[in-house]
């Protein structure tokens, strides 16, 4: 079950960190997964509040853009894995300023 929850470093794996931003989000949700190494793939999966999942993508080089224009505005929860597993996830608001 994933559970609900900013991430914290402690949280992580000790070779990835995570930076998510700007929450609330309007148009887009960038994150950075720090720690991929070169070659290494790594997914984002979008969930809504109740776990359905939303998108999933593979990320560049540890980063995504994630397209919020599109969402209603509330909680959803992102899951970053690697090959490995899981290895971060947390929550972000989308709020529309129009």
């Amino acid at each position: 079950d994933l559970q609900v929850g900013n991430v914290g470093i402690n949280e992580l794996p000790d070779t990835y960190s995570v930076h998510a931003y700007p929450s609330p989000a309007d148009r887009d949700l960038f994150i950075n997964l720090h720690g991929v190494t070169a070659g290494e793939q790594a997914w984002v999966t979008i969930m809504d509040g109740s776990g359905r999942v939303i998108q999933r993508k593979r990320m560049d080089q540890g980063r995504a853009t994630i397209t919020t224009a599109d969402l209603a505005a509330g909680l959803y929860l992102y899951q970053l894995s690697t090959a490995t597993g899981e290895v971060a996830r947390g929550k972000f608001m989308v709020a529309h300023l129009w």
